[in-house]
């Protein structure tokens, strides 16, 4: 055999052909993609390192969002890692040897990381005042990658700790379910379907359907849903609430929420007293009636005001402060067995055959 020749170079130019064996992505991970490839034709110099960049951007326009990553020249998988939830990222390459770097492969089809629940949502807090019966609350939209949040779940209770929650149920007409309302505080109003059209729950044009806040709202403007606002009705007057929420989209549901601060519903003044019964009397010690004790939410009743007309439209009615009220349990017949009544004697009465009319109202602290 002849003596060696001189060594030949092959030019270094095209190292990596964009056109042949490009990479493959796998990304099973909300945060990570794999990036796999054959090893290019290293053009007589051993390929010493890859350089790798990525970028949300398909155009890799501008500089400060474009990561530079650099690999061993014997390495064929990447795990490119600390990327965005549900985000579609594109990759260059080059292939580097002893003699320099390739050109630029052209930009790479987009691979995309997987979708993530929504993150969990920081705590209600009270919109507006409080109301004896319901509560108003509003949250803020947590970070969902990208993925609508479709819906929100609420649920209450009367402990910090949550324990013995319930799930407020959201539309239809629950009394004590929730409203969305809008952030002018009014309740929203769905969209009217087109003629004929039908909803998710087989109802031509239903809007008012109920169903479970923690699943698909079929029938419901998926608007609605998403509202970061809610008035929780059916409370208790009287009582202090405790609140979470949770957020939903397509791919699940985030953790509950951290509770919220008590919010207590102030006490109504006591409710409608029902009409007097008279229960006799004469002209020296007056007319003895009685009614039953209404509804105060708790709240002590200190004072009941009666007024006696000769008219049943109360013309010309005289009004005065009833204090020697005594309750007792009705055993008598003067009304249901075991009701409340407060009974008493209503002096300065007019003439025997004269009609008296008599109304009663409740007063509380």
């Amino acid at each position: 055999w002849s003596d060696h020749s001189e060594p030949f170079l092959m030019p270094n130019y095209h190292l990596w052909d964009p056109d042949r064996a490009p990479p493959a992505f796998l990304s099973t991970d909300p945060h990570s993609i794999e990036i796999n490839w054959r090893v290019p034709c290293h053009r007589g110099s051993v390929i010493v390192s890859y350089d790798i960049l990525c970028s949300q951007d398909f155009e890799f326009a501008d500089e400060a969002k474009i990561r530079h990553l650099n690999i061993a020249g014997d390495a064929t998988t990447l795990l490119v890692d600390n990327l965005k939830a549900n985000t579609v990222y594109y990759f260059r390459y080059r292939a580097v040897n002893t003699k320099g770097a390739s050109a630029w492969s052209q930009t790479t089809a987009g691979a995309s990381t997987s979708g993530l629940p929504p993150e969990r949502p920081q705590a209600p807090t009270r919109l507006g005042e409080m109301r004896p019966f319901d509560v108003s609350i509003r949250w803020e939209i947590p970070e969902s990658y990208n993925i609508p949040v479709q819906n929100y779940c609420v649920r209450r209770s009367l402990h910090q700790d949550m324990r013995d929650a319930l799930e407020v149920e959201i539309g239809g007409k629950a009394k004590d379910g929730g409203v969305a309302i809008n952030t002018d505080g009014t309740v929203f109003q769905a969209p009217e379907p087109a003629p004929g059209a039908t909803g998710g729950d087989g109802a031509a044009g239903s809007t008012s359907a109920c169903s479970s806040p923690s699943a698909r709202r079929p029938g419901f403007s998926r608007g609605g849903y998403a509202l970061t606002q809610l008035r929780v009705k059916g409370l208790f007057p009287g009582m202090e609430y405790f609140f979470q929420v949770m957020a939903c989209n397509q791919i699940g549901n985030s953790p509950w929420s951290p509770t919220s601060q008590g919010m207590k519903t102030p006490a109504p003044p006591p409710v409608r007293c029902q009409k007097p019964r008279c229960l006799g009397g004469n002209l020296v010690d007056g007319m003895r009636i009685c009614w039953p004790v209404p509804e105060a939410y708790g709240v002590a009743i200190t004072r009941y005001d009666v007024r006696v007309a000769q008219h049943a439209m109360m013309i010309g009615e005289t009004v005065s402060t009833v204090d020697g009220c005594r309750w007792k349990s009705c055993e008598d017949g003067s009304g249901r067995r075991g009701e409340q009544l407060v009974e008493t004697m209503m002096g300065g009465c007019w003439d025997p055959g004269v009609s008296h009319f008599y109304q009663v109202r409740a007063d509380s602290a």
